[in-house]
């Protein structure tokens, strides 16, 4: 069985007096690793963590994420796609590296368990999800970088979508993500763009697979959180958040991994 969760993305609204507001943000929320969500709606340093984003599969919520402790291959397809070829520049392959390793690394302090290797720059030969009770399935994750008129809007940076997989057995299901699909724009790459912002973005995406949703009145930056939206915020900002903050690490841990 494969279903589909609905797309999610970044948007690019490039701001210098926001960002300089954000940069102010990320600064003071920087200071400590409280994540208590405020009763101030409106947003605000206090509001850091991330929604959590579940299904329901046959009658139990299920949190859109990998299974646990399993290692994730990745794609950077390399091929025709919607009637032109697509490929990967040089500084996106450097970025996703990045963004994956940040991940990577915070595996233990949201109980995921999750490795990341490179895989190549085609699908073949990974087998497509919906396979009942298949312990051994490898999940995978394909980024494909695609002109912005692909994209959902001439302002998003990047979807995510993801198909499920059973782990189980067809007596005790265990479902999770199977597969992945993660398209980018190809804007980034010639629009000057720094490594450190793709790298942020393509965490970010990867925290949608880590059932994360888009937070819009989430504190982004240093002790917020790396789903706030919109990404774009930190566009031309100093901080470096190229992967998952302590806020995101507390709601993939209680959503996801609570083992």
């Amino acid at each position: 069985m494969t279903t589909r969760h609905k797309n999610t993305r970044t948007s690019a609204i490039p701001s210098p007096f926001r960002v300089l507001v954000v940069s102010v943000f990320g600064a003071l929320a920087a200071s400590g690793q409280v994540c208590t969500l405020s009763p101030n709606t409106t947003g605000g340093p206090q509001y850091n963590q991330p929604q959590p984003e579940v299904v329901t599969i046959y009658g139990t919520n299920v949190a859109v994420a990998w299974p646990q402790s399993y290692e994730v291959l990745y794609v950077e397809f390399a091929g025709f796609y919607n009637g032109y070829y697509t490929y990967f520049p040089s500084d996106y392959t450097t970025s996703i590296a990045t963004a994956y390793s940040n991940w990577a690394s915070s595996a233990s302090q949201n109980e995921s368990g999750l490795s990341y290797i490179y895989y190549g720059t085609n699908d073949s030969g990974l087998n497509d999800a919906g396979s009942q009770g298949n312990p051994d399935f490898q999940p995978w994750h394909q980024w494909i970088v695609v002109n912005q008129s692909d994209l959902s809007s001439p302002s998003t940076l990047g979807e995510t979508s993801s198909a499920w997989q059973n782990y189980g057995s067809n007596a005790e299901p265990y479902w999770a993500i199977g597969t992945a699909e993660s398209r980018v724009t190809n804007a980034m790459s010639y629009s000057g763009y720094s490594q450190s912002f793709e790298a942020h973005v393509f965490a970010h995406e990867i925290g949608h697979t880590m059932a994360l949703l888009d937070c819009v009145l989430c504190q982004q930056g240093a002790g917020g959180t790396i789903m706030s939206y919109s990404s774009s915020l930190l566009e031309y900002s100093s901080l470096n958040i190229t992967g998952p903050q302590y806020c995101d690490n507390q709601q993939v841990q209680q959503t996801a991994y609570p083992y």
